[in-house]
């Protein structure tokens, strides 16, 4: 009888993948009733850097006021007093570099040659007191990271007349490994003069002023992480590298760039590696955590996480990313690229912008080239771009990515989707379990096209979503691009009038209250939904999350939306 059953519900919802043997679940939809089996997913957990035993390290201090540099450094009582004494001493094992608390010290910072291992890195720190002490470069970057197992907290780091905050560069062939920039403040960098720019729409802004087109460029920000090793020197990538818990702000181009010659998978032959498959000339870098930082105008992107896999994107919060932005230049909040099995979570994106000619101005990305992509969890609001793109190019392998159990509020163009854009040759993508809040004056709640001659994207399937608005709106859902479009048992409250086929419609007021200040990821929680049909019109299936968007357990709980109760 049991597998009778199983059979009819797989008939019945084909994007059912089995049914188990444990875990039984209560599922009733479309008037039907039934006993299905549900294998959860459960939520990804970024690793934490390894901790260490700084016991027996040989300790330097600097201090720019006190210090001088015929002392020994070897004590608070006869500090060095420049950078230069750390970037040219004879570096040894277990050492650790602190500056003084609230010093500024002008100029550059170059750490090669350290001489640290993985459970005994080189140290940079700071020493009595809280107030970081603040490195003012007056070149390309302020610091420069040529080696490995190297870990930098708790500095402020400013360069205003040069393009790079902390540039981390790979020298020789191989993984590069164990490195951490964690609590660090990162601003004015490649941002010339003092422009008023806080509440202003750049639209009314002289951007290139600000970061002309020349120093417009990618590779130029807050923190630039580097694999560039040449063809005859052969591949280099990173692993465990941890970018936690910084403030980047008022930067051009990039907040956090993650680029490398050797880790692209767009099209058979591309990059340095000259791709052949995932398995055979690919090098991509490997656990990279880009998590808890605060990202605030950014020229450009705010997290851009390129040639990766296994990775994280992870409780960052991006605010008006796309700041500087102008014509044949496209930019978006976080997003990956050329990359596979990325977790893009816990984040807030909001206010990225799309002005003076500039192109995407989303708050996340889903670009080239990426498969088993997971965005959840996410809250993306008042982006001028909309929430979320997914985008390909010809020959590019891009498929697998799932959106679930993110809330999609008010973002605002008037001709792409605010929830989400899809563009050229994007295969297989679920979205489910997501809340998406448009309005009459951004009524398009999905838009497709196919910017790159890819081709159709295909196999898209939305369930279990709510789409609603504050007053009756006319939505649209442009999927003329997407071949295989399956809109299936989602919840329109005010929202009608559609242009294409929704099947399994569910009408009701699930009785969700909009703040009135929307700022803070804290503020997701409150869109909770209060009308008790929401927790009970879903379908189930194979890899639903086992914890919703507020962390409460939502196994054997068949609802619509990101809130499972």
């Amino acid at each position: 009888m049991k597998n009778i059953l199983c059979l009819i519900l797989f008939f019945t919802f084909p994007f059912l993948s089995s049914c188990k043997n444990d875990d039984p679940v209560s599922n009733e939809t479309g008037g039907g009733s039934g006993v299905i089996e549900i294998a959860y997913s459960q939520v990804s957990v970024a690793p934490a850097i390894s901790t260490i035993d700084d016991g027996d390290y040989t300790v330097y201090y600097v201090d720019s006021a006190t210090g001088d540099d015929n002392n020994d450094g070897l004590s608070r009582n006869t500090p060095f007093k420049t950078l230069g004494k750390i970037s040219y001493m004879e570096k040894t094992p277990k050492m650790k570099a602190l500056l003084k608390s609230g010093a500024v010290f002008n100029g550059a910072l170059m750490l090669k040659e350290l001489k640290g291992t993985p459970d005994k890195p080189f140290i940079l720190d700071i020493y009595d007191g809280t107030e970081r002490p603040t490195i003012n470069g007056t070149g390309d970057q302020a610091v420069l990271i040529q080696d490995e197992n190297v870990r930098v907290r708790n500095i402020r780091i400013t360069n205003k007349s040069g393009t790079r905050g902390i540039r981390i560069q790979a020298m020789t062939p191989g993984a590069k490994g164990n490195i951490e920039i964690s609590g660090c403040r990162i601003e004015d960098v490649n941002w010339a003069g003092n422009t008023g720019f806080i509440g202003v729409n750049p639209a009314n802004l002289d951007v290139r002023a600000i970061c002309s087109d020349s120093r417009f460029n990618k590779e130029y920000g807050g923190i630039i992480v580097e694999a560039f090793t040449t063809k005859e020197m052969g591949p280099s990538w990173y692993e465990n590298l941890y970018i936690t818990n910084n403030e980047i702000h008022q930067v051009a181009r990039t907040g956090i760039l993650i680029t490398t010659k050797w880790g692209q998978r767009d099209k058979p032959g591309s990059g340095y590696n000259e791709y052949d498959n995932d398995d055979n000339k690919w090098y991509p870098c490997r656990n990279v955590v880009i998590q808890g930082n605060d990202i605030s105008y950014v020229g450009g992107d705010g997290v851009i996480l390129m040639g990766s896999t296994r990775s994280w994107i992870d409780h960052n919060k991006c605010y008006f990313a796309n700041f500087l932005g102008r014509a044949s230049h496209a930019s978006a909040g976080l997003w990956p690229y050329c990359s596979t099995d990325v977790t893009v979570q816990f984040n807030e994106a909001a206010y990225t912008q799309l002005a003076n000619g500039s192109a995407d101005g989303e708050g996340l990305d889903v670009d080239v080239a990426c498969k088993n992509t997971i965005i959840q969890y996410n809250y993306l609001h008042h982006n001028a771009g909309g929430g979320l793109l997914i985008c390909n190019t010809k020959d590019a392998d891009h498929q697998g990515t799932i959106v679930r159990n993110n809330i999609f509020l008010y973002n605002t163009c008037t001709w792409k989707g605010n929830m989400m854009t899809v563009s050229s040759g994007v295969g297989r993508t679920e979205v489910y379990n997501n809340l998406v809040i448009v309005n009459n004056s951004y009524p398009m709640a999905l838009f497709s096209d196919d910017w790159a001659n890819a081709g159709h994207s295909r196999d898209f399937t939305f369930r279990n979503n709510i789409f609603m608005s504050d007053v009756p709106t006319t939505a649209k859902f442009d999927q003329s691009h997407i071949d295989n479009c399956i809109f299936d048992n989602n919840l329109y409250n005010k929202v009608g009038n559609f242009s294409v086929a929704h099947g399994n419609i569910l009408s009701f007021d699930p009785q969700i209250t909009v703040p009135s200040d929307m700022d803070g990821y804290a503020k997701a929680l409150l869109y909770t939904p209060s009308e008790p049909k929401v927790f009970n019109s879903g379908v189930m299936f194979d890899g639903m999350l086992d914890t919703d968007i507020s962390g409460r357990p939502a196994k054997r709980i068949n609802y619509v939306g990101p809130f499972a109760q």
